[in-house]
């Protein structure tokens, strides 16, 4: 099955978004946030379901992979910039 360029974005995109989504659930957690908690968790699972979807119908084609961690790769600094943005200086330095 030949990829096009809709499905490549949508793979990287769901793949941002999981690792995104697993940052902030972390986020949640450490602070207690249980309503925030509970939204990035389903999130989470609709965004690493709807991907697994989507590379199963593209066969594990390498590109398809490829855009997959890339995804993770941008999603997980995206969110770690974002946690260190609103985290206080004190805990900032403990990082």
């Amino acid at each position: 099955m030949k990829n096009n360029f809709h499905d490549v974005i949508i793979v990287f995109v769901l793949a941002f978004l999981h690792i995104f989504f697993v940052t902030q659930q972390t986020r949640n957690i450490t602070q207690s946030r249980y309503l925030a908690y509970a939204i990035t968790a389903i999130l989470t699972a609709f965004s690493w379901g709807y991907g697994l979807k989507k590379i199963f119908e593209n066969d594990f084609n390498f590109l398809i992979m490829f855009t997959y961690a890339l995804g993770n790769a941008f999603g997980g600094v995206t969110g770690i910039l974002l946690h260190k943005k609103f985290m206080k200086k004190k805990d900032i330095e403990e990082w």
